[in-house]
């Protein structure tokens, strides 16, 4: 396990994931991050590919972690482009669980929102196994 100090966080969000609206349960989320001091940025998605290619990009702010909020393809999505764009080397991945499923929230063993806001702020990470799987020439993980 690692320590990070957390001061600036850069939110990706599926909106249709889930449920209830990850733009809602963001808002549920606000006044923590502002209480805490944390500055943030906002990345929504509008269809699919909009996170791979927004994380891929040049466009990300400065930020100490990614957070996922929506389901585990979102989360699939952004671990893709993060470990493709070789970012995961230097950029931590975090989960806050906004899906119908949250499978790899429940095996990470936190599915409340705010619980896992707080887990995340307090800056204690592992790093997990990926597997790279090649198939027609494209890769994934």
């Amino acid at each position: 396990m690692s320590d990070l100090k957390i001061e600036k966080i850069h939110f990706v969000l599926n909106p249709k994931a889930g449920i209830r609206n990850a733009s809602e349960t963001f808002q549920e989320l606000e006044d923590e991050l502002i209480s805490s001091g944390i500055q943030y940025t906002i990345f929504k998605s509008n269809a699919k590919g909009d996170i791979f290619n927004h994380i891929q990009s040049q466009d990300i702010p400065e930020c100490d972690l990614i957070c996922v909020m929506g389901g585990d393809g979102t989360i699939h999505e952004t671990a893709n482009a993060l470990l493709q764009s070789k970012k995961a080397d230097h950029l931590p991945m975090s989960v806050i669980p906004s899906g119908t499923g949250n499978a790899f929230a429940q095996t990470l063993g936190e599915l409340h929102p705010k619980t896992a806001l707080q887990k995340i702020l307090l800056g204690k990470f592992i790093k997990i196994d990926a597997m790279e799987i090649t198939h027609d020439s494209k890769i994934s993980y």
